[in-house]
């Protein structure tokens, strides 16, 4: 073997050996790559958008937000909880028909779910973002920002303008939510009228009773010729 042939050899073995040195050490970045792509969950508030969103003008005490969230996920994602610095408390709310047809408020099980690629509407007389002890007045005109807290934990912030809202009227009152019927009733004009209407003064101190004592026909018969006759009688049986 000539000194040329040596040497041929040898310059392909270290160009083998160089090539797969390569290959040995592309594989773990590769695999390292795909193991950081797996370890990165895509979070529920970045496929949501909220759009359409709108706060009701209230001077005080309760007021509500409403808009539409949009899904962009392959799967369904849950709004479980909402915070807003204009109130000290913020529920998900839901509106329901009693029998009577009566429509009454109340927290939504499980909160508001979104469908894959679908979208949940907010509306009066629906499901809603209930505010329960406002901080200040929401006038007409301002705005104010409203958090969504989702299931994994994950979060968004919107911002709401409020306008004014005379419709699908909840009575959104401290008193609803804490069980109108009795303070309404309290307060209720029944209440006052028939402990100070004049029915009940009248039966109390009506005239018949005065007029039973001093009347003419109790007088005659008192004061009337029997009574004398009587008085007669006795001394004459007695003389």
């Amino acid at each position: 073997m000539t000194t040329d042939s040596v040497r041929g050899n040898g310059v392909r073995s270290l160009k083998l050996a160089l090539r797969g040195g390569i290959a040995i050490l592309a594989v773990p970045i590769v695999l390292a790559g795909c193991s950081s792509e797996a370890k990165k969950p895509e979070r529920a508030a970045d496929s949501v958008t909220v759009q359409e969103q709108w706060v009701k003008a209230a001077d005080a005490e309760m007021s509500a937000a409403f808009g539409e969230l949009s899904n962009s996920a392959d799967k369904a994602l849950t709004v479980v909880s909402a915070s807003s610095p204009a109130s000290g408390r913020v529920e998900l709310h839901e509106v329901v028909a009693d029998a009577t047809g009566a429509k009454t408020m109340r927290p939504k099980a499980g909160g508001f779910v979104i469908p894959a690629h679908g979208k949940v509407t907010l509306r009066p007389g629906g499901d809603h973002i209930m505010f329960m002890g406002l901080t200040g007045p929401l006038r007409t005109g301002s705005e104010t920002p409203v958090t969504l807290t989702f299931d994994d934990g994950s979060t968004t912030t919107f911002t709401a303008r409020v306008r004014d809202f005379s419709g699908n009227q909840e009575k959104y009152s401290p008193d609803h939510a804490s069980g109108a019927p009795a303070p309404e009733h309290a307060t209720g004009a029944p209440a006052p009228e028939h402990s100070s209407g004049a029915p009940t003064s009248g039966h109390a101190g009506s005239a018949p009773a005065p007029e039973h004592p001093s009347g003419a026909p109790t007088s005659a018969q008192t004061n009337g010729a029997p009574a004398p006759a009587n008085g007669a009688q006795a001394p004459a049986h007695g003389g």
